[in-house]
């Protein structure tokens, strides 16, 4: 995929939701972070929108873990 420009539309825990030049939407977040460990604590929680998220016109739920 070729660098475009994009806006930023939500910031959540180590997660960014931008839309692109081309009217796209892409999740961004650091694979080296992790925002904590997860209630059951079988997993590593590396970013997460806590829960479902209205975002522009659509709703969005997105975890990214490692099992720990």
């Amino acid at each position: 995929m070729a660098k475009q420009s994009a806006g930023s539309i939500m910031k959540s825990d180590n997660l960014e939701i931008l839309t692109l030049e081309d009217g796209r939407v892409a999740i961004a977040f650091d694979p080296k972070k992790s925002v904590g460990v997860s209630k059951s604590g079988k997993s590593k929680l590396i970013a997460t929108t806590n829960g479902n998220l209205s975002v522009l016109d659509f709703t969005v739920g997105f975890n990214a873990y490692r099992k720990v």
